[in-house]
């Protein structure tokens, strides 16, 4: 799995960064990515642009073929996440390509605009 938060303003609401870190963060329109590691959730680097952090998600799938299952997830960001799956149909197909929204026990955290990526290898 491999996701990207739009605004850091709900992380920073949950006291997992702090203000001035996220202020900065702002600024500079730095979207953080996450992934799993050893079962706990972590930093995977960091995307300059939401645009940079979608053409990461599909280098993810890339780089992690040959696919068997793949879902799209999504907190209130429907359009990104079918912006992201059309991106996605030449490396696997559309009609097999999931779409769920987060629930809101995990949206909270990241808020809206939150975009995952999640496989399973062939």
């Amino acid at each position: 799995m491999l996701g990207v938060f739009d605004t850091l303003k709900y992380v920073i609401a949950g006291g997992r960064i702090s203000k001035s870190v996220g202020a900065i963060a702002n600024i500079l329109n730095i979207k953080p990515m996450l992934t799993f590691k050893n079962g706990e959730v972590v930093r995977a680097g960091f995307m300059r642009t939401y645009s940079k952090a979608m053409s990461r998600l599909v280098e993810f799938v890339k780089n992690n073929l040959p696919v068997q299952d793949l879902a799209i997830v999504h907190s209130a960001a429907f359009a990104a996440a079918e912006k992201l799956k059309q991106e996605l149909h030449g490396i696997f197909p559309e009609d097999k390509t999931l779409i769920n929204q987060l629930g809101a026990a995990l949206g909270v955290h990241g808020g809206p605009g939150m975009l995952l990526v999640a496989l399973r290898k062939a």
